[in-house]
């Protein structure tokens, strides 16, 4: 039949009375469909959707409810939609004569008389119709009647295309993504024309309901019944038969089947899926932060099925879990320790991963390793306690005899400033300072008292060294910034300079060791208040020294927070030079570990009863001159502001109760450091100059934005950043007096004639123009010169 004969069938039926109400329309075109309902909305009385009577989005129509319906619209036609659709998805149910709505409704009956017509078009399911009604009742043979396909039609291959309808389990649920995906049936019901006569030539569908549809392959229509995730990756896959179920959670799994159409193989999905065309793991595991569980799971997945003769597929393949990479990357080196080819490469993954915390697993297992180069590769140096561990490691080392450098060479990359702190020298140091800070540092760190500690300490003359004061006096007059840190001794004068050229060459750096004053206290030593230049004073390193860290008594550890302390130094000068032409770094006072030692060590000396013994016996303080007999040789008599000192010059002590250095055996080293005496890594610090090598421009501040006239003229005050020798200041063709205030920065302007109102202020300093002006205000005392009260 044609669509005009249809039409004219159902004009036809109006006049027709007849015991059974439905008429079936069998179409096999679905453009041909859209064009029949159309045609029949607009000839029927009524229409009602198959999905109206769904009672939720994944739940069946209610047949009783439409029956309800239809007997409501009686003596009409009415026009029932999806029908064709809902045989689509429940056939598996349909042939079920228990469970089958379907036979009810085409066998359903009326009064005889009756002109209710229930209209049903049915696109593409003849086949199924035939399958849940095998048997027509001869007196329906004239209620079924099918749309045939235009001549115009028959060979185009567009109207002809076979439409694919994918049915997913819930078990997908809301791990599928993408437009073309309805969740539940009535969903379906609702789109499924818009969907097949758009240009969408696929559909995904979630429903609970999957059990009860059946894979259907047509010239029109092809349904598939994806239920099982896993299963349908692997036959999708060409290399799908090497994965196995256990490798993957059912979460996973749907994830991995949404990346399908990323390729066949599943190299190739993993690695777009990852956004990378090589599969690099450093490169990899440098992202694990912001890799979501999915991607870290492909990752794991990846080492599965495609072995790798590396470090990182080594430990990731041992890893049970995606979970366990990190730990896995972390100790799997401990079994194959004798590749010393992955240790590298495991040195790059643990860095990529910004692996941090170590517990105590990792350091026990640390100390099963018998080559201390080896062991002394596989610390990261990101954690303060792998700090500690190698630092107390190269103690141990020490003791038994054994050359630092010789050991030592992995700290030189990966632990900068411990390797620095140990061998780093500057030309700055004689030769015989320089052997002596060497020889210092290398006891500090054994925590031993040696004998020819009194004989090291002869080789160093103070005399040859300037003073402190003299040296950074000089650049009061430059714009300079003063840093002075609390118990920064000569020590660390190498590592100082180490850290600073490391970070940069837009300056330059000179540097010395001068002479602080004894007694080495801060109280005799604060000449930030004798030279006229802002300044910082930093403490942490003093604190460090005396006491380590709170609830950290480790003397290893604190010596860690020493060699930190000092690249945060470097880091507060460079950041001071971004606002200043010159920033100076020196100290106090320095301290003494081996003294601290000594006090336990050493019996000590007596001193004489009027004597007031202090810094833990490193001097003692008197009213009274001391005899000649009274001091030793390694004594030296100091007289300041009426006040008489002995200052001892190597390691000795005064009796004198107290705890330095709390025990100093090998199982319990303490933290703790002594100053006031005036060995050389006490009495000696550094003074490092640091310049720019293209100073800054003077930056103007005025005191005050709003002035007044006095007898028509005005007086600023103007503060620059830096010092300026000449000085111009102009505002519009007005030039002003100026004269020097404070040392240079301040600057008194002087305009003899000045309007009221806003103005701007230029200045030349020392012969170039400032690009950075100042604006400013001038008032009136009294009456304004617009006030209308005035006039």
């Amino acid at each position: 039949m044609t669509l005009q004969e249809i039409l004219q069938r159902l004009a036809d039926e109006k006049k027709v009375e007849s015991r059974f109400p439905v008429r079936l329309i069998f179409v096999d075109d679905w453009s041909q469909y859209k064009e029949l309902e159309t045609a029949l909305e607009n000839a029927c009385d009524v229409t009602l959707e198959l999905a109206d009577f769904c009672s939720a989005p994944d739940v069946l129509p209610n047949f009783s409810k439409i029956f309800k319906k239809i007997e409501e619209h009686r003596e009409k036609h009415i026009l029932l939609l999806s029908l064709g659709e809902y045989l689509r998805l429940t056939i598996a149910r349909e042939v079920q004569p228990q469970k089958a709505n379907i036979p009810s409704l085409w066998y359903s009956q009326q009064a005889a008389s009756s002109r209710t017509r229930v209209i049903i078009p049915l696109p593409c399911c003849r086949d199924l119709w035939d399958r849940v009604i095998p048997y027509d009742d001869e007196r329906q043979r004239d209620c079924i009647w099918e749309l045939s396909l235009p001549s115009s039609r028959v060979h185009s291959d567009h109207s002809l295309e076979p439409f694919s309808l994918n049915v997913y389990s819930q078990e997908f649920g809301e791990a599928l993504c993408g437009t073309d995906i309805m969740q539940g049936v009535q969903t379906w019901f609702y789109k499924w024309s818009g969907m097949i006569n758009g240009q969408r030539k696929s559909c995904r569908l979630v429903t609970n309901l999957w059990r009860n549809t059946e894979q259907i392959s047509s010239s029109l229509i092809n349904i598939k019944i994806i239920s099982d995730v896993f299963d349908y990756i692997t036959a999708s896959l060409d290399d799908g038969g090497t994965l196995r179920r256990e490798w993957g959670t059912a979460e996973e799994w749907t994830s991995l089947s949404q990346d399908l159409h990323y390729g066949k193989s599943l190299a190739e999905i993993i690695k777009k899926s990852l956004n990378v065309l090589v599969f690099e793991p450093i490169s990899l595991l440098s992202r694990w932060e912001i890799l979501s569980p999915y991607k870290r799971w492909l990752i794991w997945l990846w080492y599965r099925f495609n072995p790798s003769e590396n470090y990182c597929g080594y430990a990731v393949k041992r890893a049970k879990s995606p979970e366990g990479i990190l730990d896995s990357i972390l100790y799997s080196i401990f079994d194959c320790i004798e590749k010393s080819e992955w240790i590298e490469e495991r040195a790059k993954a643990v860095s990529a991963l910004k692996i941090e915390e170590k517990d105590e697993y990792f350091f026990s297992q640390l100390e099963k390793v018998s080559s201390l180069e080896t062991r002394l590769s596989l610390l990261s140096y990101k954690t303060h306690a792998e700090k500690t561990y190698a630092i107390q490691t190269i103690n141990k080392y020490l003791k038994k005899g054994i050359d630092f450098e010789a050991v030592a060479s992995p700290l030189r990359e990966r632990y900068p400033l411990f390797w620095d702190y140990m061998t780093a020298s500057d030309k700055c140091l004689s030769s015989e300072l320089s052997t002596y800070l060497h020889w210092y540092r290398k006891h500090k760190l054994m925590n031993v008292l040696p004998l020819e500690a009194s004989e090291m300490v002869r080789t160093i003359d103070l005399e040859c060294f300037e003073k402190r004061y003299s040296v950074l006096k000089k650049y009061e007059k430059f714009d300079s910034f003063f840093l002075w840190i609390d118990a920064m001794g000569v020590e660390w004068l190498s590592l100082l300079l180490s850290c600073l050229r490391n970070k940069g060459n837009d300056f330059s750096v000179e540097a010395r060791p001068v002479c602080a004053r004894a007694p080495t206290e801060t109280s005799y030593n604060q000449q930030w208040t004798e030279i006229d230049a802002p300044f910082k004073k930093l403490d942490a390193l003093d604190k460090l020294a005396h006491s380590g860290v709170p609830d950290d008594n480790n003397y290893f550890s604190c010596v860690a927070h020493q060699l930190d302390q000092i690249e945060k130094v470097a880091d507060i000068a460079l950041n001071s030079l971004r606002e200043h032409d010159y920033v100076l770094i020196s100290a106090d006072h320095g301290t003494s570990r081996l003294a601290a030692l000594a006090f336990h060590k050493l019996p000590g000396f007596t001193p004489h009863a009027d004597m007031a013994v202090k810094g833990y016996g490193r001097y003692c303080e008197s009213s009274e001159a001391p005899l000649s007999k009274e001091i030793l040789p390694e004594m030296s008599h100091i007289e300041r502001d009426g006040k008489n000192f002995i200052v001892f010059k190597n390691h000795e002590h005064f009796t004198q109760s107290g705890n330095a250095a709390g025990k100093s055996d090998n199982d319990h080293e303490s933290v703790g450091e002594v100053h006031g005496g005036a060995t050389p890594e006490e009495i000696l610090v550094p003074v490092v100059v640091l310049r720019r090598k293209v100073p800054l421009a003077p930056k103007p501040t005025l005191l005050a934005t709003f002035v007044y006239r006095e007898k028509d003229s005005v007086s600023l005050r103007v503060k620059f950043s830096k010092k300026i020798s000449v000085l111009s200041a102009f505002s519009g063709e007005k030039r002003a007096d100026c004269s020097p205030v404070e040392s240079g920065r301040e600057w008194q302007i002087h305009f003899s004639e000045m309007k009221q109102g806003k103005h701007l202020l230029r200045f030349e300093a020392d012969g170039k123009m400032l690009e950075e002006n100042c604006s400013f205000e001038v008032g009136t005392r009294g009456i304004a010169e617009d006030d209308v009260l005035g006039e």
